[in-house]
């Protein structure tokens, strides 16, 4: 008996066409600047090394929580979406790791807390 697996594939889109797409994307580093005490500036030069952290926590909301593509996220930080993606796949494994998931899951919470307000 011949077995079939099919695979399902995100249709390719791009960041939703919110009109509060700035004010998330400056709440978002305006949060991040002020849980992790990196300026604003640092946190969005993706040519600074120190808060990476950050933006890896940032990419991993934007697509987690409100549906955004790699590359949407990655424009943001004017990164590559390969870079962004792996960015997220850091997180996510974090996330989900029962030993390590206080090293993470406390400042996603923080800074998605800050942007649902």
């Amino acid at each position: 008996m011949k077995t079939t697996t099919t695979t399902t594939y995100r249709k390719r889109q791009y960041p939703p066409s919110l009109e509060n797409k700035n004010e998330l994307t400056d709440r978002l580093i305006k949060s991040l600047s002020k849980h992790s005490g990196y300026s604003e500036e640092d946190i969005k030069n993706s040519k600074s090394h120190r808060p990476a952290f950050w933006r890896k926590i940032a990419v991993y909301l934007l697509v987690e929580k409100y549906d955004w593509t790699m590359q949407g996220a990655a424009d943001v930080f004017e990164q590559t979406a390969p870079n962004a993606y792996n960015g997220y796949k850091s997180i996510q494994r974090l996330a989900n790791t029962d030993g390590k998931k206080h090293l993470v899951m406390p400042y996603v919470n923080q800074v998605y807390h800050d942007l649902t307000l």
